[in-house]
């Protein structure tokens, strides 16, 4: 049975699915610069189709109303412990539901990336943002950088097993057939919410969990204007920290604009800059600028990015632990460990951090 339903636009694919509950929507690449096209039918009539496909590439779209299975997007230029993030997922998801959890891991690595995707099957949230929120907190407690937060957004698209980009070689790999580890099918008979870490209701939302909550007397606050207290005014470079501006300067080319500072009053120094060269994207940008974030209290650099493919993601800055010197005799402090370290965490900690209704 050919698959009938096909559009060529996304707004046009999810406004057929108002009344379809039995229906998924698939996505797939057309040409290597993203161009898609969306099918709408059930997952039986999908799979006649998928099956006669020589070259794949297809995604799985998550509408923001249903509810979706957890789902983990790991992916690094440099080697990933896997197994330690497996384990943290599993306690995380006893500690916040009391269910064994079976997880699934799709590979698509390379000689030169480490890509994976993870799906628990038996969990079903309320819906992608739910999701999120769950993930946010397990990130916060392993700051593992390699889990990328940024794919818990409205209309997401989620690569299928046994499909590639377009263009690309890496294919998704898994034992089992492509729709046993789909997000949002089969439709589940419940399922269960998780809140943010703050007790507020998740919503689509593609900031790393760090530029959202920070840990402040033994619970985490949010950093949004409206519910803390941190200004942010204009500043010049700080005392005994040229040498860091200087460095700074020096990578992107001396586009940095050092006259154009702001700070926080937690110590954050953000920093812009009219260089297009990502670090996070590894390649130039066509249009939108990279910036800097610099945390005075733990001494690390970030280099963040204004386009939509790199935003809530961060590429940290390393070898600069010499041109610290000079700021830290000046201030007579030595740096902390890192705030967000699981050393941090007391045991009553650790269960609030995964406390669906405080």
């Amino acid at each position: 049975m050919l698959v009938s339903n096909m559009f060529k636009k996304l707004a046009d694919a999810t406004a057929s699915m108002e009344f379809e509950k039995n229906k998924i929507i698939i996505a797939e690449d057309v040409t290597v610069a993203g161009q898609k096209i969306f099918y709408v039918d059930t997952v039986a009539n999908l799979d006649q189709k998928y099956q006669r496909i020589g070259q794949r590439h297809w995604y799985e779209c998550l509408l923001e109303n249903r509810p979706c299975r957890i789902f983990l997007d790991i992916e690094s230029p440099t080697a990933v412990d896997l197994d330690a993030i497996l384990k943290s997922l599993n306690d995380a998801v006893q500690l916040q539901f009391q269910i064994e959890p079976i997880i699934e891991v799709l590979d698509s690595c390379s000689a030169t990336k480490q890509s994976w995707h993870v799906i628990i099957t038996n969990i079903y949230l309320k819906n992608v943002y739910h999701v999120g929120a769950f993930v946010r907190r397990l990130v916060l407690f392993t700051n593992e950088e390699a889990i990328d937060t940024a794919v818990y957004t409205r209309n997401r698209m989620f690569r299928v097993k046994g499909s590639s980009k377009f263009g690309s070689d890496r294919v998704l790999k898994h034992g089992g057939s492509w729709n046993e580890t789909l997000i949002q099918w089969p439709v589940p008979l419940s399922h269960y919410e998780c809140l943010e870490i703050d007790g507020s209701v998740p919503v689509s939302q593609s900031k790393c969990p760090h530029a959202l909550f920070e840990y402040i007397d033994n619970a985490f606050v949010s950093r949004s204007p409206s519910s803390q207290p941190s200004s942010v005014r204009q500043c010049l470079v700080p005392p005994f920290l040229a040498g860091l501006f200087q460095r700074l300067d020096t990578m992107t080319g001396g586009n940095l604009y050092q006259h154009n500072l702001t700070m926080t009053d937690r110590g954050q120094l953000f920093c812009s800059t009219k260089s297009k060269q990502c670090s996070i994207a590894k390649r130039q940008h066509k249009g939108n600028n990279i910036w800097f974030e610099i945390d005075l209290i733990e001494q690390r650099v970030f280099q963040r990015c204004y386009d939509d493919e790199c935003r809530g993601k961060r590429h940290e800055i390393t070898g600069l632990d010499s041109l610290w010197i000079e700021w830290n005799n000046w201030q007579l402090v030595q740096q902390p460990d890192h705030k967000w370290s699981p050393e941090r965490f007391t045991s009553k900690n650790e269960k609030t951090l995964y406390n669906m209704v405080d």
